[in-house]
């Protein structure tokens, strides 16, 4: 009830920014949107800490990648600190060989609070985010994690209250930084959440030192590959029986498999390449779609920009719209939410976890007369993979997990990311060359993207570590050009290697 009326508020400050204006009416605008932003941050704090003190937070442990996510936290967060002339140091351990299983999303959302708090509170100098995994017998593990600062520190006396709700060391630091202090409790109470134990040792004027510990499990690529069966065991009836969704997205390879993945659940797509397509579209057929599914990184109009226009210009307040973008962290929710999106995907998308979210928000209209794609054969169910393409630089049992062992859509899938990308390294040289980071920045974003849906995980890190680099304009023309060299090698690797799979 308060987060529909403040994105209308949002949104049509938005649309009013893209007018004539004169600069004192300039800058009261982005005041208002400025206000707006911080007053949904502060709901969406209340919104957190309300659902876990009524019981309603679920902890869903499922197989994450530490390495990812911390991979995470430098692009983002270093962003942030390197904004203020700090520096962030990541400090991982050796890359494990095993998948942990936990809820890979509440621990990123505690690290990036924890994360930006340092960056908020430190004026010069540095913030470190150290992390260590103890061994403590079969599979278990405890994952520890500190996040080590350069700034104000905090006063012996305050330490005992800084976990509290609305809690802030003194009034003097709320006015200054501003806040609800609402976060540290979050993340405390996430913490317990898990099992897990948070602290924090600081001295004034040195900095301080935050801490979180939590149990974690190692997940063997056998483990991951027998979960598939179980979650096509059951036999079930199309979630999604005649809706019609508006799909945006500026790849053909994740639209068709958008497409795909929607008619086997009993529904219909119309694609989009770009935010400025779908806002027309929905401009003309404003009753068209029951729910809009959107990139957030596109050329022309980006995911988000499209979102607001829809809530703001369009007036379409309860069409339900998911963004999908690589990685959800809680700042990226935020920033969704913010613009007026319901629920957030992350990229490569688990196909499965997109049908039940969407099912969630969308009611057909009516059932549409076409009889459903028929179910995968019961021995596909019972034996997931077989006839499942193992290419070098593809992690094969989680292609299979992420694709319910389809074979025949992951050979389709191969096919066009050859069509698609083959001279993707190439097409973001010569942007270089020409200047256009900006373009280049997200043809590699969309090559990043494309090689996580085919669980292409070393080739879609080496993608998003080139785009950051591209983003932050730090690297020479010589590493830039390296780096470029070495991922054109592996795209023309992977595309060799998967062409006798690839279905033509």
């Amino acid at each position: 009830e308060i987060r529909t009326p403040m994105n209308a508020v949002l949104g049509l400050a938005q649309v009013l920014e893209r007018e004539p204006l004169a600069a004192n009416q300039r800058d009261m605008v982005e005041r208002i949107r400025s206000a707006g932003q911080s007053l949904l941050t502060i709901l969406n704090d209340v919104l957190d800490l309300s659902k876990i003190e009524a019981g309603q937070l679920r902890i869903e442990p499922r197989p994450f990648d530490l390495g990812v996510l911390l991979a995470n936290v430098d692009s983002l967060m270093g962003q942030a600190a390197r904004a203020k002339g700090l520096a962030l140091h990541v400090d991982a351990p050796a890359p494990l060989e095993h998948a942990l299983l936990g809820d890979g999303l509440r621990i990123e959302q505690v690290l990036f609070n924890l994360t930006a708090n340092a960056i908020k509170f430190t004026e010069r100098g540095e913030v470190t985010v150290r992390v260590r995994a103890h061994d403590c017998g079969a599979a278990a593990l405890r994952l520890r994690v500190d996040i080590l600062d350069t700034g104000i520190g905090i006063a012996p006396e305050a330490l005992g209250r800084l976990f509290a709700p609305f809690a802030q060391a003194d009034a003097g630091i709320a006015r200054r930084f501003g806040g609800t202090g609402l976060g540290l409790s979050i993340c405390k109470r996430l913490v317990e959440l898990m099992d897990g134990e948070i602290g924090v040792d600081s001295r004034v004027g040195e900095g301080s030192l935050f801490w979180f510990e939590i149990p974690v499990t190692r997940v063997s690529a056998d483990e991951i590959r027998r979960l598939a069966p179980r979650r096509h065991a059951q036999p079930r009836g199309p979630r999604l029986q005649g809706a019609h969704l508006l799909v945006v997205d500026d790849s053909a390879m994740n639209r068709d498999l958008v497409e795909r993945a929607l008619r086997l659940e009993g529904a219909t797509a119309t694609l989009a390449a770009d935010g400025q397509q779908a806002v027309q579209l929905l401009r003309t057929r404003p009753d068209g779609f029951d729910a809009v599914l959107m990139d957030v990184q596109m050329p022309v109009m980006d995911g988000l920009s499209a979102t607001r226009a829809i809530r703001g210009e369009l007036g379409l307040g309860t069409l339900p719209i998911i963004v999908f973008t690589a990685g959800v962290r809680e700042d990226q929710r935020a920033a969704a939410r913010d613009a007026g999106a319901d629920d957030v995907l992350p990229k490569p998308m688990d196909l499965d976890q997109m049908a039940e979210l969407l099912a969630h928000w969308v009611t057909p209209r009516q059932a549409s007369p076409t009889a459903p794609a028929p179910a995968p054969a019961e021995t596909a169910a019972a034996t997931p993979g077989d006839g499942f393409p193992a290419i070098p630089g593809i992690d094969r049992e989680r292609a299979m997990q992420r694709l319910g062992g389809d074979a025949s859509m992951f050979c389709s899938l191969l096919q066009m990311f050859a069509e698609d990308n083959a001279r993707a390294v190439a097409d973001a040289r010569a942007e270089l060359a020409r200047g256009d980071r900006a373009s280049a920045g997200r043809r590699l974003h969309t090559l990043a993207s494309n090689a996580g849906f085919l669980c292409a995980l070393d080739l879609m890190q080496a993608a998003r570590a080139l785009e950051d680099a591209v983003d932050r304009s730090e690297a020479s023309a010589e590493a830039l050009d390296a780096a470029l060299s070495a991922l054109e090698t592996q795209v023309a690797t992977l595309i060799a290697d998967s062409l006798p799979w690839q279905a033509g």
